[in-house]
């Protein structure tokens, strides 16, 4: 079984969470879609219970020709594989401040100063 990802989105809390031990204790669900008999499409949601954080995936898994879906264990790697991709993304998403230690140094920076070389 091959498992593919379609489409990716998450909902972030409006207030950025303090506590390095955060608890993101999740309630999950996966509805399946049955495309042909080797394709069976998914949408995994993921919803902290403590955070107001959502986060969705969509995505397709592909069987061989006589491979027999299991919801149990297809249900558990896709569930897997959302948790690895929420953490990743959550922590990507962290607000930060970057500060410039000289004004002069982004002088060239923008679109006024992009090459009138490039052509549609």
């Amino acid at each position: 079984m091959e498992i593919y990802i379609e489409k990716v989105a998450m909902i972030r809390p409006l207030t950025n969470p303090k506590n390095c031990d955060l608890d993101l204790e999740m309630d999950w669900s996966i509805d399946y879609t049955h495309k042909d008999q080797n394709y069976i499409g998914y949408n995994c949601i993921l919803k902290s219970i403590f955070l107001d954080l959502n986060f969705k995936i969509e995505g397709i898994l592909k069987l061989e020709d006589s491979e027999e879906f299991r919801e149990e264990t297809s249900s558990q790697l896709i569930v897997n594989n959302s948790f690895d991709i929420l953490m990743k993304m959550f922590s990507l998403t962290v607000p930060s401040t970057h500060r410039l230690s000289k004004e002069e140094s982004v002088g060239n920076f923008g679109s006024a100063n992009v090459s009138s070389t490039l052509y549609n």
